[in-house]
């Protein structure tokens, strides 16, 4: 702990990756694979901007590059940039043949305090072990209400 952030900061963040206010969900997926932006497989949408204490969706969509069953574990990762505190999500996915990916939606309790965040995430395919599949970063600005 250092001066700059108060200990409640550090009690609220000790906890942060257990603030799933509900499981996953699946979302949509675009159905046209240049949808993903350079030939990615992972695209993470997460918003730009929101206010602390509220509640926002971060999505993970997976592309089916090669039209094949696809099924593993999606794993998204929130950094905080100003404190050691990580929020960490995970959930199944199946993909059949003939669907261009999956989506996966995961609830996400804003920390009570101003921050940024930036937001990972990768795939493990079941059948290949320890393979992840790095997607692209994104951030998110977590700041007070205005009054």
């Amino acid at each position: 702990m250092d001066l700059k952030h108060p200990l409640n900061e550090y009690l609220q963040g000790a906890l942060a990756g257990k603030m799933i206010e509900s499981p996953a969900r699946v979302g949509e997926c675009p159905t046209d694979n240049n949808s993903f932006p350079g030939g990615a497989v992972v695209q993470i949408i997460a918003p730009p901007v929101v206010t602390t204490g509220s509640s926002h969706e971060v999505s993970v969509r997976i592309r089916n590059a090669q039209s094949v069953r696809a099924k593993g574990v999606v794993a998204l990762q929130g950094e905080d940039l100003d404190r050691d505190i990580s929020y960490d999500f995970q959930a199944p996915f199946h993909i059949a043949p003939d669907q261009p990916g999956a989506g996966i939606v995961f609830s996400w309790a804003v920390p009570r305090f101003r921050s940024k965040i930036k937001w990972s995430a990768s795939v493990t395919f079941d059948g290949q072990t320890c393979v992840g599949l790095k997607g692209r970063s994104t951030t998110t600005q977590v700041t007070e209400p205005r009054r």
